[in-house]
C-alpha cells in the first residue's frame, strides 16, 4: 500500500517552497478534505511525489542501510554475471540497472534529505 506526504505552510510562503523543490518531485495541491480539516486553516498544502506516491520519501526509523551493504550487493551481482560468463560492458549496464531501480535501497532514516532540505518558515 502506498502512502501520500503533505506539507502546509503559510500560504505567502507557499512560492518561496515551490521555487525550491527539485524537479523529480511533483507538487500538487492537496484536494482531500479530511487531510485539509486535519491540518487546519490558514495553510497552502501540498502533496509531494515521486512516481505516482510518496513512499521513496520516507523511511521509518532504524532501516536505513550501511554504505557498505550496497556494495556487498553490488559485489555479488558482478559476480554472478561473471559466472555466467557475461562480458566487462554487459555486467556494468545489468549491475547499474539493478541497483538503480531497487527501492528498498535507502541510506536515510525518515525523511529523504531532499525533503529535509526544503526551506523552513521562521516562526513569527
Amino acid at each position: 500500500m502506498c502512502f501520500f506526504l503533505t506539507i502546509g505552510i503559510p500560504g505567502e510562503q507557499a512560492g518561496t517552497l515551490l521555487k525550491h523543490v527539485p524537479r523529480h518531485l511533483h507538487v500538487a495541491p492537496q484536494a482531500n478534505p479530511g487531510v485539509l480539516k486535519a491540518l487546519g486553516g490558514g495553510l497552502a498544502t501540498f502533496t509531494l511525489t515521486t512516481n505516482g506516491c510518496s513512499c521513496a520519501l520516507y523511511h521509518e526509523p532504524g532501516t536505513a542501510r550501511e554504505p557498505d551493504a550496497f556494495t556487498a550487493d553490488e559485489q555479488q551481482l558482478r559476480s554472478k554475471y561473471k559466472r555466467r560468463g557475461w562480458n566487462d560492458g554487459k555486467i556494468e549496464r545489468a549491475v547499474m540497472a539493478s541497483m538503480s531501480s531497487r527501492v528498498s535501497h535507502h541510506d536515510f532514516d525518515g525523511l529523504v534529505p531532499v525533503i529535509r532540505g526544503l526551506p523552513t518558515v521562521a516562526p513569527r
